[in-house]
Parts: C-alpha cells; structure tokens; sequence
C-alpha cells in the first residue's frame, strides 16, 4: 500500500458516534506549500478579476490529476499545465504555436473552460461549453431551459486536440450541467452529470461509450416504520478500478433529514448494491475515496475543514483535521488528487497558492 501515511496515521481503531462529533480526537494535517500562481497574463500565471466590493470573480479553477496541476483562465481562455514545483509546461489557449521559454504553446479557441481532468498516459479531458451567439436579437445555442451546451474536449499530453466527446460517445448530443469528471487506472474517463435531482454517470473507453447509469428523483425511496422516505443523491464518486461507483445518497421525511447511505454501484452486474454506511449526521459528507479500500467523509467547522476515514466495513479508523489558518482569503477550496491526496487553492495578495496536506 504504497505512501497510505499520506492520510492515515493507523492508530488503534477507533469506532466514534458522529453524534459526538465534538469528542473526535483527530490527527492534524501540516501544509506543504507547493507553489504560487501569481496574477497576470503571461504564461505562467492566471488572470484574476475582483468585483467593486473586492470580492473575486470565479473565471478560473484548478485541478491536480496525476501529479499535475491544470489551471483554467477563462478570461484568457486557456489552460495552463504545472509540474508539482510549479514549473509552466503547455499552455494550450489563444496564443501562437511554438515554444516560450520552455514552455509549449499551443493555439485553441475554447469557449468557456469548465471541468479538467487527465488520465495516465497524460491525455486531458476539457469540458468546453459554447458560448450563447446573438441571432435575430436573440441568444441561440441554447436549449429549452436556457442552458448552453458542453462537450469534452480530448487533447494528447503535447496539447494536441484529438477528438470531442457528447453524451453518446460522438459529438452530436451534449451535455449539460457536469457535476464532475474522473478517469480510473486504464484511463477511462467518467463523466457525472447531474441537473436538478436528476444525475447520470457515463463512462468512455476512447470514443466509445461503455457504460451508462440514470438516476432519476425517484430513484431512490424506501420506508422507514410506516413512512415513505424520499432519497436524494448527494454526490457520485468512482472507484479507481472503474468498475464500481460510490452514491451517496439523503434520506428525507418531508424536509426533515432522517440519515445518509452510501451506496456501491457494481458496474460490471449494472446493479445497486448493499449500503456501506448509514449515517445519522447531515454534517459529514461523502468526500472521495482512498485506494479503493477508505471512505473518506468531511465536516466543516468555522474554518477548519474534518475528515473521517472509513473502511468499507463500516469502521472508522482515523480522524483528521485541516487548520485553516490566517486572515479569510479571497476564496479557498479542498482538492484531492486521484490517490485521495489531499491539497487547497487559495487565492490571497492576488496570487494563487496551492498547498498539499499531509
């Protein structure tokens, strides 16, 4: 099990209620400082926009897949790519093909840069979403609930467009509203859809559509005494294997929380399998998953961000915690990484920080 220490210290087991949450005895995580994207237009860093109130506009993300860092700009409509010591490696966008100081340039016109991931032959994955034209004083490319397209953009690891994706493999049906993307350890690439309670998962081998799973709002509902519960998804995650997914899913009398499950999904039986967990806190939230074997839940308090690590027999066997400390930054979000690594983005003094969390 190769650099498990990253999240879990084993101590011994240690079965808690989160009933309790204020008991957990947890194992803090120290930050690493990896590196800083400072503001600007050049390659190498990212173009920040802030509001007249001094609050920033969300025109970029960041995403750490398989030991790389990819920064979207869609003020500059690009994407960057990063080593983990912040060394600029391609920038792909509205720039001339060459190469600048090392770095690759490479010329694409995308229209609004959503969701990134890369699979282990450094293939990435782009959803690019159209951007609503003027025809006739009227705004076309959309559908009937005003909502634009999307489709995934394919590019090799020298920044090469290859092929698009939609819903059915090709590129004549798109996508709308992406929750997330992943891709498994033989580089297939999954893709999680959700609008409204309505979610989808597809998964791609190349071109090929594989795998498909709808769940609708009435997916799930089961009884709990003489009442009707009604089940709504949370979140979707994919087992590294790719042949198993995670749902989490919320169980409600009415409005009333009653307790989470966190479902498996075989894909290879296309079946809904056992709960692996019940849950009677609405604070702990499924997060990702570690090595195929932890699930790893998360709690926010005021600043500091809680993790608790599960195994997949109901047990859990460590706590952690992230102390976010110093001034509120602009903005700050948890990343994980494809081994469950655990890193933030913050933006402060108009730069981008990206710290790992071991």
């Amino acid at each position: 099990m190769k650099k498990i220490t990253i999240l879990i210290i084993f101590v011994n087991l240690v079965i808690l209620s989160f009933s309790s949450c204020a008991k957990w005895k947890v194992n803090e995580l120290k930050k690493n400082i990896l590196f800083d994207i400072d503001e600007g237009t050049d390659p190498g860093e990212v173009h920040l926009s802030f509001t007249n109130d001094g609050y920033i506009d969300l025109t970029f993300d960041v995403r750490v897949s398989n030991n790389k860092i990819y920064c979207s700009d869609n003020i500059e409509r690009r994407l960057q790519v990063f080593n983990r010591e912040g060394t600029p490696l391609m920038v792909i966008g509205n720039n001339d093909e060459g190469e600048e100081g090392g770095i690759k340039m490479r010329s694409f016109s995308f229209g609004i840069i959503g969701t990134t991931v890369a699979d282990q032959e450094n293939n990435i994955f782009v959803q690019n979403t159209i951007i609503p034209g003027e025809k006739d004083g009227k705004k076309d490319d959309l559908d009937s609930t005003g909502m634009s397209p999307s489709y995934i953009l394919v590019f090799n690891a020298d920044g090469r467009i290859m092929y698009s994706l939609g819903q059915n493999g090709s590129a004549d049906v798109p996508f709308y509203s992406i929750y997330n993307m992943y891709t498994d350890e033989r580089s297939r690439l999954f893709v999680v859809s959700k609008s409204y309670d309505n979610w989808s998962v597809f998964r791609y081998n190349g071109k090929e559509r594989d795998f498909v799973l709808h769940l609708d709002k009435n997916y799930f509902k089961e009884m709990d005494e003489d009442e009707e519960l009604r089940g709504i998804v949370e979140n979707i995650i994919i087992f590294r294997n790719g042949e198993k997914l995670l749902i989490s899913v919320a169980f409600y009398s009415n409005v009333r929380f009653k307790y989470r499950k966190i479902f498996e999904y075989k894909i290879i039986e296309d079946r809904l399998g056992n709960a692996l967990l019940q849950l009677p806190d609405p604070r702990n939230e499924l997060f990702s998953l570690l090595e195929d074997k932890y699930i790893i839940l998360w709690d926010v308090e005021k600043r500091d961000i809680r993790f608790s690590i599960w195994n997949l027999q109901e047990n859990i066997i460590n706590n952690l915690r992230i102390q976010m400390q110093g001034p509120r930054p602009y903005y700050e979000k948890v990343l994980v990484d494809e081994m469950g690594r655990l890193y933030t983005m913050i933006v402060a003094d108009k730069r981008i920080e990206i710290k790992e969390w071991k």
